[in-house]
């Protein structure tokens, strides 16, 4: 049995589906038992809060393998660093208690782990439009300008699929980088535009450049990057581990007809 936290948002949900695909039991860590309708059918759920560890601790019994992805962004400092980084030091002590008595199926005692780094996260996912997704709102002229920033970029699918080859094939104590192909955010969006055949494009500015204070989400994350550098990207790891991610142009147009409605909910 694998234990996935996060298992209803944009990539749990993603790494849920491959997992059934590929035959393997999961169970699913969720916040409230409302969360749990968006899980698949025949998916057993556990309530489970991220800072609670009798609660992540039976969520973890009797799992050889916990995937955590559980997470939040745009709340308060504190909360951030309440869920984020409390939050995932409760998931690894308890699933640690939980292999040291005979829940799991680790090395001795000792509970292995491994990090993965995706870049920028865009396409597909059974839990609908998310993460990068929504700057492709520029197609439809919601979205004005964005900080040409070169960036990683890669499928919520392949993401998932990096997660299973991690747990198979990686080695503990490891930082895995998952990136389909770099590429800047002007092009992105515009090929995005071309896809759908929109006449919207967004303003690109050059990296440096500030967008104002009503700037959404993901296009500020474009502010930030600009400021930072070239940026290099080095996933021999994942690749050394048979990770062969789809690149953008299929990437864009596998994402062009899900958004519109061809391939799933958009």
């Amino acid at each position: 049995m694998l234990l996935v936290t996060g298992a209803t948002g944009y990539v749990g949900a993603a790494l849920v589906a491959l997992l059934r695909e590929r035959g393997l039991a999961v169970r699913a860590a969720v916040r409230t038992p409302e969360r749990a309708g968006l899980l698949p059918p025949g998916v057993p759920w556990v309530v489970a809060q991220l800072t609670d560890p009798a609660a992540m601790r039976r969520a973890a019994e009797g799992c050889e393998g916990v995937f955590h992805l559980a997470a939040c962004v745009g709340r308060s400092a504190e909360e951030t660093r309440r869920l984020n980084v409390v939050g995932t030091a409760t998931v690894l002590i308890s699933a640690g208690i939980g292999a040291g008595n005979g829940a799991g199926n680790w090395a001795g005692d000792a509970l292995e782990t491994g990090v993965l780094n995706p870049a920028s996260i865009y396409g597909p996912s059974p839990a609908g439009p998310s993460s990068y997704n929504a700057l492709f709102a520029a197609a439809r002229g919601e979205v004005a300008e964005v900080v040409d920033a070169t960036v990683g970029w890669v499928l919520a699918e392949d993401v998932a699929l990096g997660h299973l080859l991690a747990y198979r094939h990686g080695r503990g104590g490891q930082r895995y980088v998952l990136c389909g192909e770099i590429a800047g955010f002007g092009a992105v969006l515009h090929r995005y535009a071309e896809l759908v055949g929109s006449p919207h494009r967004v303003r690109a500015l050059p990296p440096g450049s500030s967008l104002g204070p009503d700037a959404s989400t993901f296009a500020s994350r474009s502010e930030v990057y600009g400021k930072l550098g070239p940026v290099r990207v080095d996933d021999t790891g994942a690749r050394a581990l048979g990770f062969e991610p789809t690149g953008l142009a299929d990437g864009l147009a596998r994402t062009a007809a899900w958004m519109s409605g061809a391939t799933g909910p958009g």
